[in-house]
Protein backbone atom coordinates (compact mmCIF):
# COMPACT_ATOMS: atom_id res chain seq x y z
CA UNK A 1 0.00 0.00 0.00
CA UNK A 2 1.05 3.12 -0.84
CA UNK A 3 1.59 5.16 2.72
CA UNK A 4 0.89 8.51 3.21
CA UNK A 5 3.88 9.18 4.18
CA UNK A 6 5.86 8.43 0.51
CA UNK A 7 2.93 10.80 -0.54
CA UNK A 8 4.08 13.41 2.07
CA UNK A 9 7.37 13.11 1.17
CA UNK A 10 7.50 13.40 -2.74
CA UNK A 11 4.41 16.65 -2.17
CA UNK A 12 7.35 17.86 0.27
CA UNK A 13 10.15 17.88 -2.22
CA UNK A 14 8.03 18.76 -5.07
CA UNK A 15 7.52 22.48 -3.15
CA UNK A 16 10.80 22.64 -2.71
CA UNK A 17 11.85 22.17 -6.01
CA UNK A 18 9.05 24.66 -7.14
CA UNK A 19 10.69 27.24 -4.47
CA UNK A 20 14.32 26.58 -5.33
CA UNK A 21 13.31 27.34 -8.59
CA UNK A 22 11.97 30.26 -7.68
CA UNK A 23 14.79 31.23 -5.62
CA UNK A 24 17.25 30.80 -8.84
CA UNK A 25 14.87 32.50 -11.07
CA UNK A 26 15.02 35.65 -8.75
CA UNK A 27 19.03 35.58 -8.14
CA UNK A 28 19.33 34.81 -12.44
CA UNK A 29 17.50 38.57 -12.92
CA UNK A 30 19.42 40.22 -10.14
CA UNK A 31 23.26 38.55 -12.02
CA UNK A 32 21.43 40.01 -15.31
CA UNK A 33 21.07 43.53 -13.59
CA UNK A 34 24.58 43.89 -12.45
CA UNK A 35 25.62 42.58 -16.00
CA UNK A 36 23.42 45.04 -18.05
CA UNK A 37 24.62 47.86 -15.20
CA UNK A 38 28.31 46.76 -16.20
CA UNK A 39 27.52 47.02 -20.04
CA UNK A 40 25.52 49.66 -19.74
CA UNK A 41 22.65 48.58 -20.72
CA UNK A 42 21.04 49.89 -17.98
CA UNK A 43 21.27 53.17 -15.42
CA UNK A 44 21.98 52.85 -12.16
CA UNK A 45 18.57 53.68 -10.56
CA UNK A 46 16.69 50.64 -12.26
CA UNK A 47 18.93 47.97 -11.66
CA UNK A 48 19.48 49.29 -7.87
CA UNK A 49 14.98 48.90 -7.87
CA UNK A 50 14.94 45.32 -9.48
CA UNK A 51 17.28 44.27 -7.22
CA UNK A 52 15.57 45.60 -4.08
CA UNK A 53 12.28 45.01 -5.02
CA UNK A 54 13.55 41.23 -4.92
CA UNK A 55 15.20 41.16 -1.22
CA UNK A 56 11.87 40.26 0.87
CA UNK A 57 10.10 37.80 -1.38
CA UNK A 58 14.20 35.98 -1.61
CA UNK A 59 14.60 36.41 2.22
CA UNK A 60 10.75 34.73 2.99
CA UNK A 61 11.30 32.04 0.14
CA UNK A 62 14.78 31.27 1.87
CA UNK A 63 12.88 31.07 5.05
CA UNK A 64 10.17 28.71 3.37
CA UNK A 65 12.55 26.39 1.99
CA UNK A 66 14.36 25.95 5.13
CA UNK A 67 10.85 25.11 7.18
CA UNK A 68 10.26 22.41 4.37
CA UNK A 69 13.96 21.02 4.44
CA UNK A 70 13.56 20.69 7.89
CA UNK A 71 10.02 18.98 7.77
CA UNK A 72 11.69 16.49 4.95
CA UNK A 73 14.43 15.76 7.55
CA UNK A 74 17.52 15.98 4.99
CA UNK A 75 20.24 17.82 7.27
CA UNK A 76 23.11 18.16 4.82
CA UNK A 77 20.69 21.09 2.31
CA UNK A 78 19.23 22.48 5.64
CA UNK A 79 22.37 23.09 6.95
CA UNK A 80 23.09 24.37 3.58
CA UNK A 81 20.24 26.64 3.63
CA UNK A 82 20.66 27.56 7.13
CA UNK A 83 23.77 29.57 6.54
CA UNK A 84 21.98 31.66 3.27
CA UNK A 85 19.42 32.39 5.39
CA UNK A 86 21.46 33.10 8.38
CA UNK A 87 23.36 35.60 5.69
CA UNK A 88 20.20 37.11 4.58
CA UNK A 89 19.20 37.80 7.92
CA UNK A 90 22.17 39.58 8.96
CA UNK A 91 22.41 41.75 5.79
CA UNK A 92 18.68 42.77 6.02
CA UNK A 93 18.72 43.63 10.03
CA UNK A 94 22.05 45.83 9.19
CA UNK A 95 20.68 47.43 6.79
CA UNK A 96 22.82 46.33 3.86
CA UNK A 97 20.74 44.32 1.80
CA UNK A 98 19.21 47.09 0.25
CA UNK A 99 21.27 48.39 -2.85
CA UNK A 100 21.76 52.43 -3.33
CA UNK A 101 21.97 53.33 -6.60
CA UNK A 102 24.53 56.03 -5.95
CA UNK A 103 27.05 53.67 -4.60
CA UNK A 104 26.07 50.58 -6.82
CA UNK A 105 28.86 51.62 -9.20
CA UNK A 106 31.78 51.72 -6.22
CA UNK A 107 30.67 48.13 -5.02
CA UNK A 108 29.74 46.32 -8.17
CA UNK A 109 32.13 43.55 -8.38
CA UNK A 110 31.52 43.10 -4.47
CA UNK A 111 27.91 42.45 -6.07
CA UNK A 112 28.60 40.28 -8.55
CA UNK A 113 30.70 37.69 -6.79
CA UNK A 114 28.29 37.59 -4.36
CA UNK A 115 25.54 36.81 -6.63
CA UNK A 116 28.01 34.10 -7.91
CA UNK A 117 28.70 32.69 -4.69
CA UNK A 118 24.81 32.49 -4.04
CA UNK A 119 24.19 31.10 -7.19
CA UNK A 120 26.49 28.18 -6.56
CA UNK A 121 25.13 27.65 -3.36
CA UNK A 122 21.75 27.64 -5.12
CA UNK A 123 22.79 24.82 -7.35
CA UNK A 124 24.34 22.96 -4.86
CA UNK A 125 20.89 22.87 -3.10
CA UNK A 126 18.91 22.43 -6.32
CA UNK A 127 20.95 19.37 -7.16
CA UNK A 128 20.37 18.08 -4.03
CA UNK A 129 16.50 18.39 -3.76
CA UNK A 130 16.16 17.43 -7.60
CA UNK A 131 17.60 14.14 -6.34
CA UNK A 132 15.73 13.73 -3.73
CA UNK A 133 12.20 14.49 -5.50
CA UNK A 134 13.08 11.62 -8.00
CA UNK A 135 13.91 9.29 -5.36
CA UNK A 136 10.83 10.14 -3.24
CA UNK A 137 9.04 9.76 -6.90
CA UNK A 138 10.65 6.19 -7.86
CA UNK A 139 9.84 5.00 -4.70
CA UNK A 140 6.63 5.92 -4.59
CA UNK A 141 5.66 4.59 -8.47
CA UNK A 142 7.75 1.43 -7.57
CA UNK A 143 6.04 0.41 -4.40
CA UNK A 144 4.05 -2.66 -4.54
CA UNK A 145 0.59 -0.96 -4.47
CA UNK A 146 2.47 1.86 -7.51
CA UNK A 147 3.32 -0.29 -10.01
CA UNK A 148 -0.34 -0.32 -11.23
CA UNK A 149 -0.93 3.24 -10.92
CA UNK A 150 2.84 3.73 -12.47
CA UNK A 151 2.28 1.68 -15.31
CA UNK A 152 -1.18 3.44 -16.34
CA UNK A 153 0.52 6.86 -16.19
CA UNK A 154 3.72 5.92 -18.47
CA UNK A 155 1.04 4.45 -20.63
CA UNK A 156 -1.00 6.98 -20.90
CA UNK A 157 1.57 9.26 -21.76
CA UNK A 158 3.52 7.40 -23.61
CA UNK A 159 0.32 6.46 -26.22
CA UNK A 160 -0.38 10.41 -25.88
CA UNK A 161 3.19 11.55 -27.58
CA UNK A 162 2.68 9.23 -30.08
CA UNK A 163 -0.76 10.34 -31.21
CA UNK A 164 0.51 13.56 -31.72
CA UNK A 165 2.34 12.92 -34.62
Amino acid sequence: MITVLQVVSTTCWGFAFIVEGILLAFLLEAVLCVKDLERDAMNAHTCARRMNNLVVPEILLQGIQLAVLVFCGKWSLVCCNVSIVLWHLRLYFKGEAYIEATDIFSNLEKHRKVRLIKFGMYIVIFVGIVYRLLEAAVILLLAAQGKPYSLKFFTTTTFSQLTRF
